[in-house]
């Protein structure tokens, strides 16, 4: 088995609920809450929602404020920095302490990062817990992604790094992308990072995740 048997069990044996509410805590500095009303913001949301649907809540969506700001004043075009908040799809909630999840996710990252997409982080609990493979929604063929491995953990969360490479033609481009799991009320949560493939951007996003999940755990005991 290349992952914990006991996540997997859980997972397949859970069975339908309401899922608690969820306390978000204020954003990481610079970012700001992503508004459906306006074009370019609501693409950004429909995609992430397109993504997750099935596995996961989308809780909240977020990008970099001075992205959104540009393009208000006709000085950008693109958002090319943004996040969510997710929530797994399970059923009861999983009878593991925070710290015993961290470390099973630990474990199957480990065993199986090579094979976790970009998609598949975007529904990180899925992936370690089950070992399931994602797959981009508009083109699948076109997705590949190298692991960068654990790049923090505590009792509290585990924060994992891929870059995405997406080929639409004769363009590539390179999507680091960032993902905090942590569990909250027994059921999986990840904060992402989504940004442009550049030199330190890994130890960046963790570094802006790292408080966030702290707070978001204290907001939810």
């Amino acid at each position: 088995m290349r992952v914990r048997r006991l996540l997997t069990v859980m997972l397949c044996l859970a069975l339908p609920t309401l899922a608690q509410a969820l306390s978000i805590p204020a954003l990481p500095n610079g970012m700001c809450l992503l508004d459906e009303k306006v074009a370019e913001q609501a693409t950004v949301v429909n995609y992430l929602r397109n993504a997750n649907a099935g596995s996961n809540e989308v809780l909240a969506t977020f990008a970099r404020c001075d992205e959104l700001a540009a393009i208000a004043a006709k000085k950008g075009s693109s958002i090319t920095h943004y996040g969510a908040v997710l929530r797994q799809s399970l059923g009861e909630p999983l009878p593991l302490a925070r710290s015993a999840y961290v470390e099973a996710a630990a474990a199957a990252y480990r065993a199986n990062g090579a094979a976790i997409t970009e998609t598949a982080l975007t529904g990180a609990r899925e992936a370690v817990a089950n070992g399931t493979k994602g797959s981009d929604i508009t083109n699948p063929k076109a997705i590949t992604a190298d692991s960068n491995g654990v790049l923090f953990k505590n009792a509290d969360m585990l924060i994992l790094g891929v870059v995405q490479t997406n080929s639409l033609g004769n363009k590539v481009s390179r999507i680091a992308s960032t993902s905090a799991l942590t569990l909250v009320g027994g059921s999986p949560v990840s904060v992402n990072l989504y940004a442009p493939e550049a030199l330190g951007v890994f130890a960046q996003s963790s570094a802006t995740l790292q408080p966030f999940v702290t707070q978001l755990v204290a907001a939810n005991p």
